[in-house]
């Protein structure tokens, strides 16, 4: 999602990246790297642009562990912005998709 920069919120496929941060610069800089060499070596290329991908190794702060840890410890949850929206999905289940595609 980085590579939408401030337009993520409502990012559509067809949509051009739009770099906001060194971080989304070199996402980007990385599917052009991908479609160059996919083009050049005429091999087929692709490149996901996943958002809120969790699972395994998932740094504490972030919302499911955060979550999981409210439940456990029988603590309060709270949420920066009740209002805010995310479509999650598990990284297992993203790598089941991508495999299955293949």
């Amino acid at each position: 999602s980085s590579e939408y920069g401030e337009n993520c919120r409502q990012a559509r496929e067809d949509q051009a990246p739009h770099a906001n941060s060194l971080y989304s610069l070199a996402k980007i800089q990385c599917h052009n790297l991908i479609s160059y060499y996919g083009k050049v070596l005429n091999m087929p290329a692709l490149t996901l642009r996943l958002f809120s991908v969790y699972g395994p190794g998932e740094h504490p702060r972030k919302l499911i562990p955060q979550v999981c840890s409210s439940i456990l410890e029988n603590k309060e949850l709270i949420l920066s912005d009740p209002e805010t929206s995310r479509d999650f999905v598990h990284i297992y289940d993203a790598l089941e998709i991508i495999q299955d595609s293949l």
